[in-house]
């Protein structure tokens, strides 16, 4: 056997294994977006009723389902053309690429952040669960100073001023 098909086997498994992995990423980027839109359409429904729209702890968990749609309608796509089609946007421009990079940094870390105030693909929802187990506790807490914590008024107050937290890094363009 020479050393030039040898040469050859290697190169064509290399390019094989590129195009199985592009093709992995393909699918998975689908898959990814639509179970992403039909369960955070369902939490989206289900967070909305009366019933769990008016407890704090329902905010937090509606404002993470509300960030994890950015995430499914921004950074999915943008990584699916990345890594699936090779098209970068961030080589466009400098301006360009300092825009989405900031859109899908801050993005990425908003679910975290709502779902830490609910009970840390990412950091926001996180974060809003988080707060939701603070509410919680809040709620059944004995002390009425710490009870007060938990209201609408603070559910309303505290995603905002973590997504400016989280973001506040970010803005530096």
């Amino acid at each position: 056997m020479s050393s030039s098909n040898i040469t050859n086997d290697i190169v064509a498994a290399t390019n094989a294994l590129r195009w199985d992995s592009i093709l992995f990423v393909r699918c998975w980027c689908i898959t990814m977006f639509i179970l992403g839109c039909i369960g955070h359409s369902l939490n989206i429904y289900v967070f909305t009723r009366p019933a769990l729209y008016f407890n704090p702890c329902g905010r937090y968990f509606l404002a993470s389902a509300i960030s994890g749609y950015l995430v499914v309608f921004v950074n999915i796509p943008i990584r699916f053309l990345q890594l699936g089609y090779k098209l970068n946007l961030f080589l466009l421009s400098v301006e360009i690429c300092k825009i989405v990079s900031f859109l899908f940094f801050s993005i990425r870390i908003l679910p975290c952040w709502f779902i830490a105030l609910a009970s840390a693909d990412r950091i926001l929802p996180c974060w809003f669960i988080a707060l939701a187990s603070a509410d919680r506790f809040f709620c059944s807490s004995r002390s009425a100073t710490l009870r007060c914590w938990s209201s609408i008024r603070v559910s309303k107050i505290l995603p905002c001023w973590f997504i400016a937290l989280a973001s506040a890094d970010r803005f530096c363009l």
